[in-house]
């Protein structure tokens, strides 16, 4: 069993759950790692992993550590014969998706400077969600890839100092309509609110933001309200663009949406409009309801319109759909229309039209800049393809609809 074998295994874990994985010698030296961490990264995951490492290589025996926060590694001893060879670590990951009050609180109680809580913010913020099953999923791939046998679970050795919760499903909700809002404040408030991007509940999450339930903010920034007020919001973007992942919306998509967020709230030089920020959880959600709603469709068709809404800023064309799907265009033109009742290329206009909705609505970038953008051939032709859409010009519909700062 050499390092290549071990090295594989790690690149398949880490490609088939987007975690870090990576193997430590039998010193609990990192000798082969799946992504390129650096810095405060790599300081704060060796930092996450260190304990159950050395747990792993002590009593050789699969362990599964939890942190009070839900923090999760997987470690698993390699073994060649009978002689120690190190351990795989796969992880961190959540084992319930993180409340931004949590989050807040774990990030306040660092000695650091804002930079540092900021960067510590975008690796918690990367780190994936994942059930008990799952988890079990990846020890016995990694047990069948090394040893080519069944695990027996039994002995694993978990320790836990989460206590995790339930998260509330929209079919338990109290008579208010809002799981235990008014009992348990704005955790369960946040809860609900990420399951209900998750999901792409809009109906739900208008009743929730319009419900006039108060939550207690968090502290991220201490003698500068503006910038507290910017840090939690853009901590709140961040985990909604995770739910909306979650709930299947494609990751490019939702990392575009949360980066334009992000910026908008930068912008503000005055105060954060808490009615700017809802509009934004609402698109997110809105983004997964959408989602959702093609997934009926056959897999040629729900990968088209996938790849057109990924890569709406190009010059996109039925030949590039068909030739990428690797399916003729006659082909890929009739079942769209048959299942979908609209033509792939009017199918293509309407998602570029919707792009340039949110992007009036958002940003600031000139009808020159957006047209551009989304690879008209030029602003003439934008004008035109929007007005026939939506009745209106682009400029008459940012005028209407502009979100102001």
């Amino acid at each position: 069993m050499n390092l290549d074998f071990v090295t594989k295994l790690c690149k398949m874990i880490s490609a088939g759950y987007q975690v870090v994985a990576a193997f430590y010698d039998i010193d609990g030296e990192v000798k082969a790692l799946s992504h390129n961490l650096q810095g405060e990264h790599l300081h704060c995951y060796l930092e996450d992993t260190k304990h159950v490492v050395r747990q792993c290589l002590e009593e050789k025996e699969i362990h599964i550590s939890i942190s009070e926060i839900a923090v999760t590694i997987i470690a698993l001893p390699i073994i060649d014969g009978d002689i120690l060879r190190g351990c795989i670590a796969v992880g961190p990951f959540y084992s319930y998706r993180l409340s931004e009050k949590i989050l807040i609180d774990e990030i306040d109680k660092m000695d650091a400077d804002d930079t540092g809580k900021m960067l510590f913010l975008h690796y918690r913020n990367d780190i994936p969600c994942y059930s008990y099953d799952e988890y079990i999923r990846i020890i016995r791939l990694a047990n069948s890839y090394l040893y080519d046998a069944e695990v027996n679970e039994k002995s694993i050795r978990i320790a836990s100092k989460a206590k995790i919760e339930k998260i509330p499903s929209l079919e338990e909700e109290s008579s208010s309509g809002f799981p235990g809002v008014e009992e348990h404040g704005s955790y369960q408030y946040e809860r609900y609110l990420w399951e209900c991007i998750r999901i792409g509940a809009t109906d739900k999450l208008k009743e929730l933001l319009y419900s006039g339930v108060k939550v207690n903010m968090g502290l991220l920034c201490s003698g500068n309200e503006l910038r507290n007020m910017k840090n939690l919001y853009i901590v709140g973007i961040a985990l909604a663009s995770r739910a909306a992942m979650d709930g299947g919306l494609n990751s490019e998509v939702a990392y575009s949406l949360a980066d334009i967020f992000i910026r908008q709230i930068e912008s503000m030089s005055r105060s954060v409009d808490q009615g700017i920020v809802e509009h934004m959880f609402y698109e997110f959600a809105n983004r997964v309801k959408e989602v959702s709603r093609i997934r009926s469709y056959s897999p040629y068709v729900n990968q088209c319109s996938e790849y057109i809404k990924a890569h709406a800023n190009e010059n996109i064309s039925v030949a590039v759909i068909a030739d990428h799907l690797g399916i003729s265009h006659t082909y890929l033109s009739r079942i769209f229309k048959q299942e979908t009742g609209i033509a792939v290329v009017d199918y293509i206009k309407k998602v570029k039209v919707k792009e340039a909705k949110f992007l009036l609505k958002y940003t600031d970038l000139s009808l020159v800049e957006i047209s551009t953008k989304l690879s008209y051939s030029s602003q003439s032709h934008f004008n035109a393809v929007f007005k026939e859409a939506m009745s209106i010009t682009p400029k008459q519909y940012r005028d209407k609809v502009k979100i102001t700062k």
